[in-house]
């Protein structure tokens, strides 16, 4: 079984080595045999292709309309059974591959979801977002935001293609737009194991929560919802997030997580 791994990147030098050991530390990343790492860059002119040809990676450059033409990019070019994608300031975690590897040995497994650790800057850890059981298109709409660990989930990778990849219409909101569709489509394996670490930094597109939110507010209406139900279900969602989560809860009160 051979996992594409997609990394977006534009001026990623102050993490990207940090992601790239993540991956190529692995015992059991072979290049080409277990992993095929795609970074697909987008103009950069400070370190980041020399830090990356140091790294077995192959490397696509050519400018895009943003991290999701990108994406979509290394989606086209990748020739992996499974399909996911760490961004430039993220990692994965140790031993990840070798979940990985289990999970879509079933044939029934089209993708999956699991637990991300939530870093700061330096790396310490801040959080641990766990994803809930048995989410539904319907609480998946009305809870408003995308509450699936971006960098834990996996696809198989005819799977996602049937899914047309990526909105590329969406700049911050698109992972919320692709799991939508693929809630619809089939029901995710769920791993308890973290397979990510999610780096919290000043440069976070994520942190933008305006326009996340309006950006959101189109995912949403791919499974509308009578107004009082849409209500309901947000709360019953949220409240079993944050029960799954408390120190990820106490965090998003705080201002610590900013997720």
């Amino acid at each position: 079984m051979l996992i594409s791994i997609v990394t977006p990147s534009l001026n990623s030098e102050r993490y990207i080595r940090a992601t790239l050991d993540s991956i190529w530390s692995s015992p059991a990343a072979h290049p080409g045999e277990t992993v095929e790492h795609i970074v697909v860059d987008g103009g950069s002119t400070d370190r980041t292709l020399e830090i990356v040809s140091e790294f077995p990676s192959r490397v696509l450059t050519g400018r895009d309309s943003g991290m999701y033409d990108a994406i979509n990019k290394g989606l086209a070019a990748a020739t992996g059974d499974v399909f996911g994608y760490v961004n430039s300031d993220d990692e994965v975690t140790p031993g990840c591959l070798e979940e990985l590897f289990g999970a879509f040995g079933d044939p029934g497994t089209e993708w999956l979801v699991a637990p991300m650790i939530i870093i700061d800057g330096p790396g310490s850890e801040v959080a641990v977002l766990r994803p809930p059981g048995g989410l539904t298109p319907a609480q998946f709409s009305a809870l408003g935001w995308n509450c699936l660990p971006q960098p834990s989930t996996y696809f198989r990778t005819e799977f996602v293609r049937r899914l047309g990849g990526f909105d590329t219409t969406f700049r911050l909101a698109g992972d919320y737009d692709l799991f939508m569709r693929a809630l619809i489509a089939a029901k995710p394996a769920r791993l308890r194991r973290p397979l990510s670490r999610f780096r919290l930094h000043d440069a976070n597109l994520a942190k933008n929560h305006e326009a996340m939110a309006a950006e959101a507010a189109l995912v949403a209406e791919r499974e509308p919802l009578p107004p009082s139900r849409r209500a309901l279900l947000h709360w019953f969602t949220k409240i079993r997030i944050n029960v799954r989560n408390p120190k990820w809860s106490v965090g998003k009160r705080t201002g610590k997580v900013q997720y």
